[in-house]
């Protein structure tokens, strides 16, 4: 018998044995910093008591994410994909959210397109293998508790939705990209998700991008139209 209940914080440990490999993923890192946030929820498959898969979704006003859906190795192909990604559409809808994203891998995105996800852009993945110094800079410093507002309204700009709610959480340990107006024209937070960048101008991002890549094990998804962040990381 198959079952698709809410996660509840007992259940995390042990999580990360269903994640794909490829991915590279603590998912259960991931779940301990947003399972109590009110726009956050996540679900398990359970088929004979056993978890099989799971999928989670970000819910804020009209825009709905769906997200980390997955399903063990040992259970793929049996419809298990296509069970959890309706559950998690359903949910949305009834959060109210007009629009619905996500970002599929090669392998699932198939499943999302017969649903009537469209696709928008291509992304390529990086990571960084070994350590790379970062030439220290007078333009990047620490986020402050008066750059809330811009940090926010760069990231509206950007992604077309309000993220107050998730930018609050992380940007105290965050960095931002000032010009010489002191202007903040690009930000980087590290600690929420796998870090990412948003930037107004060339200048801004690159700077930062080296930044964050300057570490090991830093991994960046990067729109196949932004060809200046490809080609630095491609070096």
């Amino acid at each position: 018998m198959t079952n698709i209940l809410d996660l509840n914080k007992s259940q995390i440990i042990g999580l990360n044995k269903i994640v794909p490999m490829e991915w590279d993923f603590d998912y259960e890192s991931f779940l301990e910093t947003y399972v109590d946030e009110d726009f956050f929820k996540a679900f398990l498959i359970i088929e004979n008591e056993e978890v099989v898969g799971a999928g989670s979704l970000l819910a804020k006003g009209r825009v709905g994410w769906l997200g980390n859906i997955m399903v063990h190795p040992n259970f793929r192909n049996k419809g298990f994909g296509k069970l959890i990604t309706q559950h998690l559409i359903n949910e949305l809808k009834g959060k109210g959210c007009k629009t619905q994203l996500l970002i599929a891998t090669p392998m699932g995105a198939p499943l999302y397109q017969n649903f009537g996800f469209k696709k928008r852009s291509k992304y390529l993945a990086f990571k960084t293998w070994k350590t790379i110094p970062f030439p220290t800079t007078k333009n990047i410093r620490n986020l402050r508790e008066k750059d809330l507002n811009r940090v926010v309204e760069i990231d509206q700009i950007a992604n077309g939705e309000d993220r107050r709610h998730l930018i609050q959480k992380f940007y105290h340990k965050g960095l931002g990209y000032f010009n010489e107006e002191n202007k903040l024209r690009g930000f980087y937070l590290p600690c929420f998700a796998r870090g990412p960048i948003i930037a107004m101008d060339k200048s801004a991002g690159l700077a930062l991008l080296q930044l964050k890549h300057s570490k090991v094990g830093q991994v960046s998804l990067i729109p196949m139209e932004n060809i200046p962040a490809i080609q630095l990381l491609k070096k």
